[in-house]
């Protein structure tokens, strides 16, 4: 079973893809900021990433930026209610999703990252 770790400061949001990505079969932990989440990816190990951008105490931006100079291993998707930033694709995430989600093309991108290892 793949381990999701959800990023999102956005409460009904977090609940929302917890239930639909266990409702699918993954493994999910919730965080309400950067911060937490990279607490979190210090002590346990995670297959995939979904963070929004925007979030207070550490951005996603923020927190790709410490993943990789943890080199955390954790495949990475974006979520953003506004344009995603030149930045992440020089980190090299390419996988990206405007609010409000469309949750079945997220699981489908989700299953694509999950069985490219």
């Amino acid at each position: 079973m793949k381990k999701v770790l959800i990023v999102d400061d956005d409460k009904q949001i977090r609940n929302f893809l917890n239930d639909i990505l266990k409702i699918s079969g993954y493994e999910v932990e919730c965080a309400s900021d950067g911060e937490e989440a990279f607490k979190l990816l210090q002590c346990k190990k995670f297959d995939l990433l979904i963070t929004d951008n925007k979030m207070p105490k550490m951005d996603g931006l923020e927190l790709i930026k410490n993943i990789k100079k943890k080199n955390i291993d954790i495949k990475i998707i974006v979520v953003s209610g506004e344009e995603i930033e030149k930045s992440f694709t020089e980190l090299g995430i390419l996988e990206f999703f405007r609010k409000p989600l469309k949750y079945k093309y997220l699981l489908k991108s989700l299953e694509r990252l999950a069985q490219s290892e």
